[in-house]
């Protein structure tokens, strides 16, 4: 039973981490911050299924090792990216005053 839920929890994180990668992709025209949202997101995808398909165990003894490093320097940079991505968009854009200018009267 465990197993199966901490299968099916990775695989919904791979699923969030899919749904980053596609409004990531529609914004990429509307910021020059999405594309390293894209960037980012597509590398926590790739590193997520190297590890969902254990793909490093194919890599035999020798070569698990590093394997794992690299997925986890690949994982490292791309949580990187996406959150100097997230603090583009949030911080590079003045807050919005949602009361009205006063008009001029002069």
């Amino acid at each position: 039973m465990t197993n199966v839920v901490m299968g099916a929890l990775g695989w919904l994180s791979f699923l969030v981490t899919g749904a980053g990668v596609v409004v990531s992709a529609v914004g990429v025209t509307r910021s020059k911050w999405a594309l390293l949202l894209l960037g980012g997101f597509c590398g926590e995808a790739a590193v997520s299924l190297v590890f969902r398909l254990r793909l490093f165990d194919l890599a035999g003894v020798s070569g698990r090792e590093f394997v794992y490093v690299l997925t986890s320097a690949i994982g490292l940079a791309a949580r990187s990216a996406v959150v100097a991505g997230v603090a583009g968009l949030l911080l590079g854009r003045p807050a919005q005053d949602s009361t009205p200018a006063a008009p001029d009267l002069s």
